[in-house]
């Protein structure tokens, strides 16, 4: 969110108010979709270049990259090296943390720490 006038940026969900349960059930939501979305979209990629690259017809020889054959390089490798680095850029510049604050400790029965006071007030 910009300090000086209050406004977010695309890339940016509006921070919790409060932490409150509406907002994290949003941000949760929101990182379900990010989530569901990337495993839907390599999925697609592994089972389609899998099959179009992993059969070949008898009699012909498996084509090679690097000494591996080429389904397992663009079918499994690839989309394994770019899940992982979504998952990073995800994490890192995505995922917000949200304040669980006295929630967390209410339902624990236990007493909400001086870092989630601060944070909730």
């Amino acid at each position: 969110m910009n300090v000086v006038d209050g406004t977010a940026t695309p890339n940016e969900p509006d921070p919790p108010v409060g932490g409150s349960s509406k907002s994290l059930l949003d941000h949760c939501r929101h990182e379900m979709v990010w989530m569901a979305a990337l495993w839907t979209v390599l999925l697609v990629w592994v089972v389609g270049c899998c099959w179009s690259i992993g059969y070949t017809p008898p009699g012909q020889v498996t084509p090679l990259v690097w000494g591996m054959p080429a389904w397992a390089l663009w079918g499994v490798f690839l989309p394994w090296l770019v899940a992982t680095v979504a998952t990073i850029w995800f994490v890192l510049f995505r995922m917000i943390d949200d304040p669980l604050g006295e929630h967390v400790a209410a339902e624990n029965g236990a007493e909400p720490d001086e870092e989630s006071d601060a944070s909730a007030g």
